[in-house]
């Protein structure tokens, strides 16, 4: 978080990127997705963790990350319903996320989305109180791929999440 005249700024890319060098996986292979689709994960399956705390560190940092990284707050949940105990399995899929993380470590069009929701309310909000707010909410976001779809209305409708992106542009522009 930075603070200054103009703004405040959130952003745990750089979190991210570190705490992918920090557990030796700069190198890994990304992942497109966060967890493998109907992976089960039991209290009771593989073996236990010689030391649970490297588990339970490593699950801690990613609950950090989904303050603004919403997309894996399911699959981090999942993983900390097994911090007592944990296994195998759930370190493998503690590392599959972190594979994620590696495959897409901003995300930062979507966190802007929830953003420019926010702030509609809020200015909303402010309005029904009747209190004046005459300048603009400014967003701002370093992400060269965020800028590329917001500046460009042809690849623009041909992103994932078309809803949001639009409800983003709509706003901005």
């Amino acid at each position: 978080m930075a603070r200054s005249d103009k703004g405040i700024s959130l952003n745990q890319r750089k979190y991210a990127l570190e705490f992918l060098k920090d557990v030796g996986m700069t190198a890994c292979k990304p992942s497109k997705v966060p967890m493998e689709q109907n992976l089960k994960l039991s209290k009771f399956q593989g073996k236990l963790l010689f030391d649970p705390g490297g588990y339970r560190r490593l699950v801690g940092r990613l609950l950090y990350l989904t303050i603004t990284r919403l997309d894996i707050a399911y699959v981090v949940h999942k993983l900390s319903q097994f911090m007592s105990k944990p296994r195998k399995p759930h370190l493998d899929a503690a590392y599959k996320v972190l594979q994620y993380i590696k495959g897409c470590p901003g995300q930062e069009y979507r966190a802007m989305a929830v953003t420019v929701c926010e702030v509609t309310w809020l200015l909303a909000l402010l309005k029904d109180l009747e209190i004046h707010h005459p300048q603009p909410a400014l967003l701002f976001c370093d992400n060269q791929a965020a800028i590329y779809v917001r500046e460009n209305p042809v690849f623009h409708e041909r992103t994932k999440y078309i809803e949001v992106d639009c409800l983003v542009r709509d706003k901005i522009m």
